[in-house]
């Protein structure tokens, strides 16, 4: 959700600076995105080989051109009937950004269908949303549900919101949230009365009116905006590194006969720490020097 307001609010700005296109916008978010992805997907299959080689066990998924293919190209999920992790690419976590390059292609497609028509927008993206809860409930399993359950409908959500704070900011609050209120509780009662899953419908529900507030009440917003770079940078580190990280001591500790036990509360607190640790050295020495050099490269114009 908070992918699609920073998305929608980011490509606005640029738009009335007059600074894109909608092709090179969103070609600028997949070249931010692939090299980490990339590098973290080949210390996945890596680990998955160690695992094959020393334990004779498949860690995430088997190493296979099949399978490193589908994780290359991003298409686990569109061959994925259920929620298993065997459907994930290598490193199950960087299912998050497999994700995001399935929205960028569905966004850019929204924007050249709507044509900066805000209005055209808005209803797209509500058809979207409501469209979306219903295949989640009627539908049930398989690729176009599963996607909409976990990252279309919250992820247009978030475009929605930012576009509705654009239009009414300068509205009392008390009008804003009555309003965005009525909006999602109208979504609650209909996936009630359909019977539909209440907990997924519930946070459709709350995340937007907390987001409104974080951009809404000013001392929130203040401290949202002086830690959200850091929280952004630190946390996509954290996925691109912390499945890898565990695989890798489970593999450790099973080899040399540890019995693991996933309810020790001091396995997991190593892990965490040992995962945050190698997070903070991913983001210092690749985030910051190589991934910067790549991106230079593929978006600066050639001679």
């Amino acid at each position: 959700m908070l992918s699609g307001f920073l998305v929608q609010s980011t490509y606005k700005l640029k738009l009335v600076e007059n600074k894109c296109t909608g092709i090179s916008f969103i070609k600028k978010r997949l070249i931010k995105v692939y090299p980490p992805f990339l590098l973290s997907l080949v210390f996945g299959v890596i680990i998955s080989g160690i695992s094959e080689k020393l334990l004779g066990e498949i860690c995430v998924l088997k190493v296979s051109v099949e399978n490193i293919f589908f994780s290359l190209t991003m298409t686990n999920d569109f061959f994925s009937a259920d929620k298993s992790l065997v459907h994930h690419p290598f490193g199950s976590g960087l299912w998050f950004v497999s994700s995001l390059f399935f929205l960028y292609c569905i966004y850019y497609v929204l924007i050249k269908i709507t044509k900066k028509d805000d209005f055209l927008l808005c209803i797209c993206i509500l058809t979207l949303i409501f469209y979306g809860q219903y295949i989640i409930n009627i539908r049930g399993n398989g690729f176009i549900s599963y996607q909409m359950g976990r990252s279309i409908t919250p992820f247009f959500v978030g475009t929605f919101v930012y576009e509705l704070k654009e239009k009414v900011y300068g509205l009392k609050k008390i009008v804003v949230f009555s309003f965005l209120t009525l909006i999602f509780l109208s979504i609650f009662i209909i996936e009630s009365f359909g019977l539909g899953d209440y907990e997924k419908v519930f946070r459709l529900f709350v995340n937007p009116i907390v987001l409104l507030t974080i951009i809404y009440i000013k001392p929130i917003s203040l401290l949202f905006s002086r830690f959200s770079n850091i929280s952004r940078k630190m946390s996509m580190a954290v996925y691109f590194t912390n499945v890898n990280v565990f695989h890798l001591m489970r593999i450790i500790l099973k080899y040399n006969k540890v019995n693991i036990n996933y309810n020790n509360i001091i396995f997991f607190s190593l892990s965490i720490l040992i995962e945050f640790f190698v997070a903070l050295i991913w983001l210092v020495f690749f985030d910051e020097k190589i991934f910067v050099k790549v991106r230079k490269f593929f978006v600066s114009p050639h001679p």
